[in-house]
């Protein structure tokens, strides 16, 4: 049981990236909202890599994100990547933007696709099958 409204972020590790995303995301849903973060580096990148070290990885993501969703009331999920990321590097805005939605939308091969930016509001229930991004 929670006190007060939360959303969750999964987000890069590099601090650089903490206090503005948490800015962000309290610009957009309220001063008064708290932000479970959980961080890895790059974690765009696990989204469309076929490893089964990142299929772990990813399934440890969404457990946290279930315990932010269940524990929290977590009203939205975001998932944002940022631009020169050691845990990702060598890949392009555009391209980072890409594997975020295709992770949402369950289709990985569509990374080739032009990006469609959106921001959504998720449920408790729908939170393991899906992350909702937000990125600017």
């Amino acid at each position: 049981m929670s006190h007060g409204t939360f959303a969750c972020n999964v987000c890069c590790m590099d601090g650089r990236v903490q206090l503005p995303l948490n800015t962000y995301i309290r610009e957009q849903l309220g001063s008064d909202v708290y932000v479970d973060t959980i961080t890895e580096p790059g974690p765009e990148r696990y989204f469309i890599e076929d490893a089964a070290a990142s299929k772990a990885l990813v399934a440890q993501m969404l457990l946290r994100v279930g315990i932010s969703l269940e524990n929290h009331g977590a009203s939205e999920v975001f998932v944002s990547a940022h631009d020169e990321c050691a845990g990702h590097p060598d890949v392009d805005r555009e391209t980072k933007i890409r594997c975020v939605q295709a992770y949402h939308r369950g289709h990985p091969e569509e990374v080739a696709q032009p990006p469609r930016p959106q921001r959504r509001s998720t449920s408790r229930t729908s939170a393991t099958t899906g992350l909702v991004e937000a990125l600017r």
